[in-house]
């Protein structure tokens, strides 16, 4: 009996490494086509260079317009999308790990198109004019600002929800569901009321765009 016992957790035990294993060789897989795509993506664009254009920028401290594109245009958008890409994953654990669901996500909790919302809000309706003491947040603040607040409005009311009737994950969730419904509608009224500019704004954010950090 005890030797049955023995040989069942050897085998988990062996089970356990092997996983730890393959965990370890596709996270650094992972980290080296991560490292592979970012120094790809300082070559290619509107204005393609090679390497000797880098190494001479590096080591020679030339300036100039290969200058300017490496250190102030896709320098700085590398670094965005690999610190939000970051951030998204860091909050998706969070949230899969409170909700113990493999599936939950931004979406799930309405979180995502709240944001949108926001930001749609303040593109199509915000008129910072009347506003004077809020002038500096005019251009591209306002809607990443806004779309912060709704964001977290959205998180406030899921968690007054769940606190109140001390809700299981899967109400939760359905109650995640129901304000991404309440706030895509949302959002759809306001691109049908929003002229082409705005319109074409608010899809844009949606969007997204590391290129303008």
């Amino acid at each position: 009996m005890e030797t049955n016992k023995l040989s069942i957790e050897e085998k988990i035990l062996k089970e356990e490494k092997k996983n730890s294993t393959k965990i370890s060789f596709l996270s650094l897989g992972l980290i080296l086509l991560i490292i592979l795509a970012s120094i790809y993506s300082l070559f290619v664009g509107a204005a393609e260079l090679d390497f000797s254009d880098l190494l001479r920028v590096i080591f020679e401290g030339q300036r100039g317009m290969i200058y300017n594109i490496i250190w102030n245009i896709r320098l700085p958008s590398i670094l965005t999308a690999l610190t939000a890409g970051m951030g998204l994953s860091l909050a998706g654990v969070v949230m899969q790990s409170i909700l113990k669901n493999p599936l939950a996500s931004p979406f799930t909790l309405g979180i995502s198109h709240a944001a949108a919302f926001g930001a749609a809000f303040a593109i199509v309706v915000v008129d910072l004019s009347n506003f004077p003491l809020l002038s500096f947040l005019d251009g591209l603040y306002l809607p990443s600002v806004s779309a912060f607040v709704f964001s977290q409005l959205a998180v406030i009311i899921v968690i007054l929800i769940s606190a109140k009737q001390q809700a299981s994950r899967e109400s939760i969730v359905l109650a995640g569901i129901a304000l991404s419904s309440l706030f895509t509608a949302g959002t759809t009224a306001l691109e049908f009321f929003a002229d082409d500019l705005e319109l074409a704004s608010v899809i844009y954010w949606t969007f997204g765009d590391p290129g303008r950090t």
